[in-house]
């Protein structure tokens, strides 16, 4: 299964629109890198857009509700719980469940 993120080329980085050189695994660490390839929950970025991800985060944490939000679009939450163990979407659930 692939969910690819976004709908840029791969030459293009996700964030700004430049050249893109490198691949961010959005579920990154040892025990979620391969997932993420096989999940396709990657993005392509130029070198600073990287850099600038793995010290910001506001900015990671927003990709991985992305990625949480792409996953959960053919798969259900509870799979998604099951392979990464961490709700990022947490305050949305919330919000769902004050409305009923």
């Amino acid at each position: 299964m692939s969910a690819r993120l976004g709908i840029t080329r791969d030459d293009r980085c996700y964030l700004c629109g430049r050249k893109a050189t490198e691949t961010h695994h959005l579920m990154n660490g040892v025990a979620y890198r391969k997932k993420s390839d096989q999940d396709g929950l990657t993005i392509r970025l130029c070198r600073d857009c990287h850099a600038r991800i793995h010290f910001d985060p506001h900015l990671q944490k927003a990709m991985k509700q992305e990625a949480q939000r792409i996953y959960e679009l053919t798969h259900t939450h509870d799979e998604w719980m099951q392979r990464y163990h961490k709700n990022y979407l947490e305050d949305e659930y919330d919000t769902d469940r004050e409305d009923n």
